[in-house]
């Protein structure tokens, strides 16, 4: 294993490192009307799940979720719910 004759001052050592800095990547808007989302290039939105105006599989799901449930039901089963009575604290004796 070779061995460096002479020490490398700090100077000579950092300026060799500064080329070794971490670029931000590159983010773009949201394609899709209304979402603002700020997006990575070619990734999908994490707003609303959607990449070059096409809803993903993941975007599809949420749809179908938020379709299927039924905020009327919802808050009827709430309401109709009752807290469990506290029992009573027992005695020592």
């Amino acid at each position: 294993m070779s061995v460096p004759k002479k020490r490398l001052s700090k100077r000579r050592t950092r300026a060799r490192r500064s080329h070794h800095k971490v670029s931000v990547p590159a983010a773009v808007a949201c394609s899709k009307a209304g979402c603002n989302g700020i997006v990575k290039h070619h990734h999908e939105c994490p707003v609303c799940g959607t990449r070059k105006t096409r809803a993903t599989a993941k975007a599809a799901a949420a749809a179908k979720k938020s379709a299927d449930t039924k905020p009327a039901k919802k808050a009827a089963k709430s309401a109709a719910k009752k807290p469990a009575a506290k029992k009573p604290a027992k005695k020592k004796t």
